[in-house]
């Protein structure tokens, strides 16, 4: 999805070659998002946030099942 230096330097070659016909909306997009600063990190951080709720109630319920064992467990232990 990122668009690389050679995609970039292209679409760019083919604007001055070309000034005449315009970009169509794939070329445009490119040279948009090549626009934008840091632009894989912010993807990145993007898909963190979409996959953190589904991440948390993993770890959450892990945590719970963890704890319920370990209470349930103790008395079982303490009489050991």
């Amino acid at each position: 999805m990122i668009p690389t230096a050679e995609e970039k330097q292209k679409i760019s070659e083919a604007q001055v070659e070309n000034p005449e016909i315009p970009l169509g909306n794939a070329e445009q997009l490119l040279l948009t998002m090549s626009t934008i600063a840091e632009l894989e990190a912010r993807l990145q951080l993007w898909a963190f946030k979409l996959d953190y709720d589904t991440c948390e109630k993993v770890c959450c319920c892990s945590y719970y099942n963890c704890s319920s064992l370990a209470t349930n467990c103790r008395p079982v232990l303490d009489q050991v």
